[in-house]
């Protein structure tokens, strides 16, 4: 896929991403996340504190995350980069309804994520993408 086809990819449907984050020990820690993308091709997410996946970006912000399609003829995208976890926070609230809209288009869903305190706003800068489409055709 060129880069066109991996945004629109990651766009057609919410699909559940699986971060890769590193542990202390280096080890690694795979965590669903639900996402979004803005308008620089960034992945935006939201984590909570007090979840593995939060202290280990905390710690060290080289990521990978996989998006796939379980129905064949499968398809995949990898982004290998770095987190972030911006000082301002205030678009929290945004990013909440957004992501939550794209993945349970309930309004109420999205007012209690983006009322809950502990929650951060994470940006993934890619560095590497890969996507594949139509593996078994």
């Amino acid at each position: 896929m060129n880069i066109d086809e991996i945004r629109e990819y990651l766009l057609e449907s919410p699909r559940t991403g699986k971060l890769a984050t590193l542990k202390k020990d280096g080890s690694p820690h795979v965590s669903p996340i639900w996402f979004d993308l803005d308008d620089n091709g960034n992945i935006v997410f939201i984590t909570r504190d007090g979840y593995l996946k939060n202290e280990n970006i905390r710690q060290d912000p080289r990521v990978a995350l996989c998006v796939d399609d379980e129905q064949p003829p499968f398809s995949y995208v990898i982004v290998e980069g770095r987190v972030s976890i911006p000082e301002n926070q205030k678009p929290l609230k945004y990013w909440s309804a957004r992501i939550s809209g794209r993945y349970m288009d309930d309004e109420n869903y999205a007012k209690r994520y983006s009322a809950e305190t502990g929650y951060s706003l994470v940006i993934l800068k890619p560095t590497k993408i890969l996507g594949y489409t139509n593996i078994t055709d």
